[in-house]
């Protein structure tokens, strides 16, 4: 199951790395950027398995295209106070996916 913290949540582990950059946290080892990414969407599974061809891509050359992307997110994508909640189907559908990992 996946969890975030908000860099600006004074609970969050992240709070002792970079704060301007997405950071997860698995199995102990800190990913950040463009490879933090990369690792979020491949543990999604389904469709975002087909992202793990990004790791073919030098990381210099995907740093920089997530720092264009994060650089420029507000302008293409818009901007929110509050963060949206998926519809009560989706969370019911990623529990299920869940629920049959081992832990």
């Amino acid at each position: 199951m996946l969890s975030y913290g908000s860099l600006q949540d004074g609970d969050s582990r992240a709070k002792k790395g970079d704060l301007s950059t997405v950071i997860y946290i698995r199995q102990g080892h800190i990913y950040t950027r463009s490879s933090a990414v990369l690792k979020i969407l491949g543990d999604l599974g389904g469709v975002w398995h087909l992202t793990r061809i990004g790791w073919i891509i030098p990381r210099p050359i995907r740093d920089f295209l997530y720092g264009l992307i994060s650089r420029h997110r507000y302008r293409w994508f818009g901007k929110r106070t509050t963060c949206l909640l998926p519809e009560p189907f989706v969370q019911l559908d990623t529990q299920h996916q869940h629920d049959g990992e081992q832990k």
